[in-house]
C-alpha cells in the first residue's frame, strides 16, 4: 500500500481536529523518527499486556511488524507542541478469505484518552474501507484489555468464528482467551 494512488481518501470531520488542536499526518513510508515515536507509544501502552499473555513482548519482532512496507499509518499530533498523541496502522489484505483492512494498532497516549481520538481514528478507518469498497475490518485485541474490547464493540466488532473463544465451565466460571480476532462488516457501522 505504498503507492500514492492507494493512499488517497477523504478525511472526515476536520472540525474535530481543529477543535482539539490536533493535526493529522498520513505516513506511507515511515521515517525512523516517526516509527520510533509510534513504537514507544505501543511499548508504553501494550508491553505489560504482551508480557502477561502467550505472545510475550519482543522488541525486535514488534519493530519488524511495525516496519512492514504494507502498513499505512495515520498519526495525530498536538498542534501546540508537535507531540504524537495517537496513531493507527493498518493494511489492505485478506483474512479468513474476506477482503479487509486489518488494523494492527490503534494507540492513544494516556492523557488524550476519552477525548474522542480513538473514535475519530476508527471512523476514518471505516470511511477508508467504504471509499475503497472493502467490506470488512479485522483486528486483534487482548482478552484482558476490557477497555479496548468495549471500545470495539461500540463499532460493531465481534469475534470472528476463527477467533479463540471464551469458555464457560459448569461452575459458571468464564475463562477468556489471551486474544480475540474481531471483525465487522462496514455496512453495519
Amino acid at each position: 500500500m505504498t503507492d500514492k494512488i492507494k493512499l488517497k481518501w477523504e478525511i472526515n470531520d476536520e472540525a474535530y481536529l481543529e477543535m482539539n488542536k490536533l493535526c493529522m499526518e498520513i505516513i506511507s513510508f515511515r521515517d525512523k523518527y516517526t516509527l520510533k515515536e509510534c513504537f514507544a507509544l505501543v511499548q508504553e501502552n501494550m508491553q505489560n499486556l504482551y508480557e502477561n499473555s502467550v505472545l510475550s513482548w519482543d522488541d525486535e519482532a514488534k519493530w519488524r511488524e511495525m516496519s512492514m512496507d504494507s502498513l499505512c499509518y495515520i498519526c495525530l499530533y498536538s498542534t501546540e507542541r508537535r507531540k504524537l498523541v495517537g496513531f493507527m496502522s493498518f493494511e489492505e489484505t485478506v483474512e479468513a478469505d474476506l477482503p479487509c483492512l486489518y488494523l494492527y494498532e490503534l494507540q492513544i497516549t494516556k492523557d488524550m484518552r476519552r477525548r474522542g481520538c480513538g473514535s475519530w481514528l476508527m471512523k476514518q478507518l471505516i470511511r477508508i474501507a467504504e471509499q475503497r469498497q472493502i467490506p470488512y475490518v479485522f483486528l486483534t485485541v487482548f482478552g484482558k484489555n476490557e477497555q479496548a474490547l468495549n471500545f470495539y464493540h461500540q463499532f460493531q466488532f465481534y469475534p470472528h468464528p476463527t477467533s479463540p473463544q471464551s469458555k464457560t465451565f459448569r461452575s459458571g466460571r468464564v475463562v477468556h482467551p489471551d486474544y480475540y480476532i474481531l471483525y465487522t462488516n462496514i455496512k453495519n457501522n
